[in-house]
């Protein structure tokens, strides 16, 4: 095996010095935008107007923000050893002894994520700025890095900062002309409004407009089924101004009335900077004899701000690229409203659905802010599954292990220990007996609006695999297990020892105990006590949470792996995590690339350019083609099969493990807190190659596939090259 080398780099070149770049302010790098009703300007964050209603700042809603910055460098093993960070209430006031907000002197400190201010608490209705130098290696120092703005509000309130969202112009990508029909496509579909240039306004007579997500025989499917999107309107000559023609979209009361459903939770609204935005690939145009050009046509699509730079990845397994494609535009297209949502439908935020939204959009972008907006939704707007319940444990731990900064977890703390449901807890055996929870004390205790939290285990309903549902069932138990340990985790981080051992305990003897009672003489695990049916749920819940005894593990494995994709799109996370984490990264592989009815090609081959709410409208008649929940597969891309994880919080030492299975060629650049992480591998019948980019401030333990071997990195490029 030829040893790690420093890539690309000759004897005596030229290295370029080390500087300190991408300031965030609470966790948010642009700070200083200011956007105009959701279009990015080049005015001066000095010139913004707190009174100006279509003027938008990502407003930083704390006196005691938290500073991150990145390192940037080509040399390897850089590290910060020290920082120094000036505030100011203007540019020209950061410098040494003259910083008139806060000068936090030398600290000697590694972290570059989760610094906090210590000065005096900011003041609302402020413009403030900062910068910040560190120390590497032998002492040395970089420059100040260039001057951050970021504006406090008129008065702090208690959420967390989040951005405006973001307008972007698109023209359609083909235009067929038919007589008085006009058939455009815009390439993909997005949430947004649009614009029409008709050029001789004279000729509009009775003309209507179509848009939808769906085509048929080159004309918008105005019967797409299921709740694929469509919708139509007629235009008068009264409508059109100079020219120009924007309809202001139809309100659907289930996606904005604000009575509440099940959960007793009310949709997100669009701001009104923004205005209703509606889902739509394409626009059918009737009655109108003149032509379009693509410049008279306009789709206005809205999204929290993405950054489709951040992330890439390539294969040599053609599949698994449009998979990737279809799951990284979900998570820009979905964003739609500045909070993760279930899609079109209700425009709710469900934890299972942001779950799974929340990891793949760490995958791709580096705007960790929605993600963080979304769970304090969540905590105070919670939903009907018990087990949805305690997935906020995995949400928050998420949060705060991709960021590296604890804001979350501190904040919501005894939110966080109800979520657990130690309180709903068997104290003879450990375990939850919940079914349907209806007393009000206990609803209460979640913040649970609704009258009754019921357990789920899959849903649609239909893909359970023939669980027999009953009072004590292995996948809620399965989930208060994972809840209680992660609750310990966070203790720790908190500095809580006693609460630490608790949960820890508690945790135990719940895994003990399901163990123990929820498993049959084969070793396999049962629906619920009870029950003597092994479904897919009840077996791979356990395997993907680490629970399953090492004597059992095979069984579990091959039981799980025998049934297939016998689950629905938000199952399909957990089933992936459980087969990659018990090393079948084939059989992982062989689920990622499927291409039947039940696969993630298959929302493709449907017609859909977002993934879709189950794995075809054959399987939830009531579909819709703008649900992330079905992006799995793209976290489980980087985080399985290119194996690439934070080993410690904002990844400041990193996981770097990929399995491959029987792909050939594969490469992913990621975003971290720290800066790009980048893996590269090809593997041949006798010969394996890999390459590894990690940034500086950071430290890696790689485990190469194929007899590899593990091995130790600081930040640098490095490359090994194997016989198997």
């Amino acid at each position: 095996m030829t040893a790690g080398y420093n890539v690309g780099y000759g004897q005596g070149a030229k290295m370029p010095k080390v500087y300190v770049s991408n300031l965030s302010t609470e966790l948010i790098e642009e700070t200083d935008v200011v956007f105009n009703n959701g279009a990015k300007t080049d005015i001066a964050i000095s010139a913004y107007d707190w009174r100006d209603a279509n003027m938008q700042v990502a407003l930083i809603n704390t006196p005691q923000p938290h500073f991150a910055w990145q390192i940037k460098s080509r040399r390897q093993k850089v590290n910060q050893l020290r920082y120094r960070i000036l505030v100011a209430t203007s540019p020209d006031s950061l410098t040494e002894g003259n910083a008139d907000v806060w000068d936090s002197g030398i600290v000697e400190d590694k972290r570059n994520t989760n610094v906090v201010f210590n000065g005096k608490a900011l003041l609302p209705g402020k413009i403030y700025y900062w910068t910040v130098k560190i120390y590497y290696n032998k002492n040395k120092c970089t420059a100040y890095a260039p001057a951050k703005g970021f504006v406090t509000p008129l008065s702090f309130a208690e959420n967390f900062s989040t951005l405006p969202l973001v307008t972007t112009r698109q023209n359609p990508v083909s235009v067929i002309k038919n007589g008085i029909k006009t058939f455009m496509d815009f390439g993909k579909d997005a949430f947004g409004q649009i614009e029409i240039c008709f050029k001789n306004p004279i000729d509009i007579q009775d003309v209507k407009i179509r848009l939808g997500e769906k085509t048929k025989n080159n004309e918008v499917d105005a019967k797409p089924g299921g709740t694929i999107r469509y919708a139509e309107y007629s235009i008068i000559k009264q409508q059109i101004k100079k020219g120009f023609y924007k309809p202001e979209f139809f309100k659907d009361a289930q996606n904005t009335g604000q009575t509440g459903n099940e959960s007793g939770v009310k949709p997100i609204l669009m701001p009104s900077y923004i205005g209703e935005v509606f889902p739509f690939r394409y626009c059918g145009i009737e009655g109108y004899s003149g032509d379009f050009a693509k410049e008279d046509v306009e789709r206005i699509v809205v999204n929290y701000p993405f950054d489709d730079e951040a992330a890439s990845f390539s294969s040599s397994d053609t599949v698994l690229n449009l998979i990737w494609d279809l799951c990284k535009h979900t998570m820009k297209a979905t964003s739609f409203c500045g909070t993760l949502v279930d899609g079109d439908r209700e425009r709710i935020p469900y934890e299972a659905d942001v779950l799974i939204n929340q990891l793949s959009l760490y995958c791709v972008d580096n705007h960790y802010s929605i993600a963080r907006h979304t769970a304090e939704h969540l905590i105070k707007n919670p939903t009907w599954p018990t087990e949805w319940i305690m997935q906020m444990l995995i949400i928050a731990w998420n949060d705060y292990l991709y960021t590296g900064d604890d804001s979350f977890i501190r904040k919501y703390y005894n939110e966080l220990e109800n979520r657990t449901l130690l309180f709903l807890q068997n104290k003879d055996d450990g375990l939850l007996h919940t079914g349907s929870i209806t007393n009000k004390a206990y609803l209460q205790k979640v913040n649970f609006k609704g009258s009754a939290i019921r357990d789920v285990i899959d849903w649609p309903p239909a893909e359970r695999d023939g669980y027999q549902m009953k009072e004590c069932n292995t996948v809620i138990n399965a989930f208060h297990y994972k809840a209680l340990d992660l609750m310990a985790k966070i203790a720790e981080v908190i500095g809580n020892e006693a609460d630490r051992k608790k949960y820890l305990d508690a945790a135990l003897k719940t895994k003990e105990s399901i163990n123990k009672k929820l498993t049959d003489s084969s070793g396999l695990y049962i629906d619920a006590i009870g029950s003597k049916h092994n479904s897919l749920h009840a077996n791979m819940f356990p395997l993907a949470f680490g629970m399953v005894d090492d004597s059992n593990r095979d069984t579990v494995t091959k039981f799980v792996i025998s049934k297939g994709m016998g689950c629905s799109v938000y199952g399909a996370q957990f089933l992936l995590d459980a087969l990659y984490d018990n090393n079948q990264e084939v059989s992982g592989l062989q689920l990622l690339t499927d291409t039947s009815q039940r696969s993630f090609y298959n929302m493709i081959r449907s017609g859909s350019t977002m993934t879709t709410e189950a794995w075809d409208i054959k399987n939830k008649p009531n579909q819709d083609w703008n649900h992330a929940w079905g992006a799995a597969a793209g976290n489980v891309i980087v985080r399985k099969l290119m194996g690439i994880e934070p080993l410690e919080p904002g990844f400041s030492a990193i996981k770097i493990a990929p399995q491959p299975g029987d792909l050939r060629e594969a490469s992913v650049s990621v975003p971290t807190p720290h800066g790009t992480v980048s893996v590269s591998f090809t593997i041949t019948d006798t010969y394996c190659s890999a390459t590894v980019a990690i940034p500086p401030n950071t430290k890696a333990e790689i485990t190469l596939p194929f007899n590899g071997g593990r091995h130790q990195i600081q930040s640098g490029i490095y490359g090994w090259s194997w016989h198997k």
